[in-house]
């Protein structure tokens, strides 16, 4: 699907324009006029989820063009003119489309006659175009920032005016999502990106996903890019309901997950290792707080409590040398998968520190990213 987002960026400027009357026949036509350009020809690609497929090409006389293109249902379109103009639209049977630009001034020369949608499309275009000439002149100011006497204040003002940008345009976005009007609009939002950076995450922002999911099945729901959508909202909500049953399993009370771990100092070991007794299961890596006066902090609260500190660190020979050091009160493992390791993600370990207190009934006592926290556990658990 992202390839045919990829083409929403500033560049790739969407004009869609419609005539009031429709052909009955599973066609739309394209008429074109366009100025500012050299270009000889135009061709065009309709673009499915997972390619993009060219379609026609035209020759360009006296800056006109046109298309008649058979088409079963709505679908999303590139126009592309000599490799550096590029015009996406949305079309389906029956429509006849026209357009007008002038390249030489960008998306405000555009015109197209009335529509709701289309409209909306266009404003969706000159509100990106304004994000991204607001980040190139915050760009250029955050350059100079070297040479500022208040680099601190001045580095606090650019970050605060993008992100009041950027949060600005998502929240005009999600107007369009959240209203089911124009669901393809509402797609082509979701997928709308400044630069490399999404206005919309799909696993954060799955109210809003699931809202467009909604949307596209009750107006479009046969349409080949609804379909490729619902495959990836069931992918996404069936992560969602793992995870969620992933943390539900680990929370206290619950009886700990069944591991197996290659230990420095001990060969293999399991759960069955420490029966009957509390055990603290630690996860860290190099970023982690390692200094000397940590480690004996957490080594006097443990006190004889076990402790198995597992690295998620690719870095063996570091490892080695700094268990050797500092880490001689610990059963020692690691993992070079890191966070994507079975260990780390049978304990859903997101970030480090971590630890887990594991009682004599092999139960989860707590789980927690705080020192001090464990130090309260321990001492109740005693």
């Amino acid at each position: 699907m992202k390839n045919i987002y990829k083409h929403l960026a500033l560049f790739f400027l969407i004009v869609i324009a419609s005539f009031s009357c429709k052909n009955s026949s599973k066609t739309f036509f394209l008429q074109g006029e366009i100025e500012g350009s050299n270009a000889k020809k135009v061709y065009l690609y309709e673009l499915l989820p997972d390619e993009e497929i060219l379609v026609d090409s035209s020759s360009i006389i006296n800056g006109k063009f046109k298309f008649k293109i058979k088409q079963d249902d709505k679908s999303v379109y590139l126009i592309d003119i000599a490799e550096t103009e590029k015009v996406n639209f949305i079309a389906q049977s029956g429509d006849k489309l026209s357009f007008k630009a002038d390249f030489l001034f960008g998306v405000e020369s555009y015109f197209f006659k009335d529509s709701d949608e289309n409209n909306l499309l266009m404003e969706m275009n000159r509100r990106l175009q304004k994000c991204y000439e607001t980040t190139d002149t915050l760009s250029k100011a955050y350059k100079n920032l070297y040479y500022a006497d208040d680099y601190e204040a001045e580095k606090y003002r650019i970050d605060s005016l993008y992100n009041l940008m950027f949060s600005e345009h998502r929240e005009w976005l999600t107007d369009i999502i959240v209203s089911e009007k124009y669901p393809f609009v509402g797609l082509i939002a979701f997928y709308q990106s400044i630069g490399a950076r999404r206005f919309f995450n799909d696993k954060n922002d799955f109210d809003i996903f699931t809202i467009l999911h909604k949307s596209l099945n009750e107006k479009h729901p046969q349409n080949i890019h609804t379909q490729s959508f619902n495959a990836k909202f069931l992918n996404l909500k069936n992560e969602i309901e793992e995870e969620v049953n992933l943390l539900e399993s680990l929370l206290p009370g619950n009886k700990t997950p069944h591991f197996s771990l290659f230990t420095h100092e001990r060969g293999s070991i399991t759960n069955a290792d420490f029966a009957g007794q509390n055990y603290i299961i630690y996860f860290w890596n190099l970023i982690s707080d390692n200094s000397p006066q940590y480690l004996q902090n957490l080594e006097k609260i443990a006190q004889k409590t076990p402790i198995i500190a597992v690295a998620l660190e690719p870095n063996i020979s570091v490892w080695e040398k700094l268990i050797a050091k500092e880490y001689l009160f610990a059963i020692n493992s690691i993992e070079e998968k890191a966070f994507d390791s079975p260990t780390a993600l049978q304990f859903n370990i997101k970030e480090t520190p971590h630890f887990y207190l594991i009682n004599k009934d092999d139960k989860i006592v707590c789980s927690t990213n705080n020192i001090d926290s464990l130090k309260q556990y321990l001492k109740n658990e005693k």
